[in-house]
């Protein structure tokens, strides 16, 4: 059984880099956003351990800058405040409510 959530230390061993390097992916790319405990660890979600695993592949296996990976991230999941998510969501519930009619 996996855990819900995991600690920064755990994954920059698993990935073989720093902390400090996972800390400055948080402030770089959009889509990565742990939560924080009472004591202000932070808490990845799967999600987030996923997307740091992303930009570890592009940016220390496939050779990628970080602005080529951040356009690669964006077109794989545009984050939550951009404006490609905002029209997605949109459209999903203009769907939604459009199937509830229909009941």
């Amino acid at each position: 059984m996996s855990k819900k959530y995991r600690r920064i230390g755990e994954i920059a061993k698993e990935l073989g880099v720093t902390t400090s390097t996972i800390r400055f992916w948080e402030k770089k790319f959009s889509q990565l956003n742990p939560k924080k405990n009472r004591s202000g660890h932070r808490m990845f979600t799967y999600r987030d351990v996923e997307i740091i695993k992303l930009i570890h592949h592009y940016t220390h296996k496939e050779g990628f800058t970080l602005e080529g990976t951040m356009k690669k991230l964006e077109k794989a999941m545009p984050s939550e405040n951009s404006k490609e998510f905002y029209e997605e969501m949109s459209r999903l519930i203009k769907e939604l409510r459009s199937l509830v009619d229909d009941l």
